[in-house]
């Protein structure tokens, strides 16, 4: 691994790591969105979800007092059906397909989310229990359920403070069961490669070190102005990286 290669991992865990630390979601998605170019999703997916966890340490008192605990529930129950079904997608479909799929997705979840602010879905269980879903399909094939929660939350009206709260906890037990999950299933499917390599101890020493910095930098952003604006900012910029992805992955296949 170059350095030049490590640099620009320390630069995208900074700034997901601020993305994470004020919005309360994008971390995973940016990581995977600026890494997929350089890394397989294989090696990428299991170091973004153990540092979602130690970010959701990193902010767990704070979120006591905010979080959802319907919307919480109901995305748990959810996602402890749908996220074998993305785990077993990361660890079964060819590399090429799964970088071009793991683009399109981050394009897609970034475009709804960033022209749903103004939308008004019911927030209802049905609602609440298929953004659970759709977060563990997306989690375990790319990491990116974070993006699709914050999509439906911010489209139901759930408010910022609620929403990044929630995320926190949402992220902290989605990152561990899909860990599980990878496991599970890489060790029944007989998959040669381990879900951890020596590459992923590298990212997660390079990413981690970026993202403590950025959480901190982040959270007191978010203490001093409104979220809308930055989001915005933030989604156009996944947007933009993703789409350059999929031109990527569509040139090179």
């Amino acid at each position: 691994m170059t350095l030049s290669l490590l640099a620009w991992g320390l630069t995208v865990g900074v700034f997901a790591g601020w993305v994470r630390g004020f919005a309360g979601f994008g971390f995973s998605a940016i990581c995977v969105s600026g890494l997929v170019w350089f890394a397989s999703p294989e090696t990428i997916v299991p170091v973004v979800f153990t540092l979602e966890i130690l970010a959701s340490l990193f902010v767990w008192r704070g979120a006591l007092l905010n979080f959802d605990k319907s919307w919480l529930k109901s995305c748990i129950l959810a996602g402890l059906v749908t996220t074998p079904l993305g785990a077993t997608a990361l660890l079964l479909l060819p590399e090429a397909a799964l970088k071009l799929t793991v683009s399109i997705i981050l394009f897609v979840g970034a475009l709804g989310v960033r022209f749903s602010i103004q939308a008004h879905w019911p927030d209802k269980a049905m609602t609440r229990l298929a953004c659970g879903g759709l977060m563990g399909v997306f989690n375990g094939i790319s990491a990116s359920g974070g993006v699709v929660g914050a999509m439906i939350m911010s489209a139901s009206g759930v408010q910022p403070k609620a929403l990044r709260a929630t995320m926190a906890y949402m992220l902290f037990f989605s990152g561990l069961y899909t860990l599980f999950c990878l496991s599970v299933i890489n060790t029944v499917s007989g998959h040669q490669s381990s879900v951890w390599s020596s590459n992923s101890w590298v990212w997660l020493a390079v990413l981690g070190l970026g993202m403590m910095l950025g959480l901190h930098l982040g959270g007191k952003k978010f203490k001093k102005t409104l979220s809308n604006d930055y989001r915005i900012f933030v989604l156009n910029l996944i947007m933009i990286i993703s789409g350059i992805g999929i031109i990527r992955s569509l040139i090179m296949s």
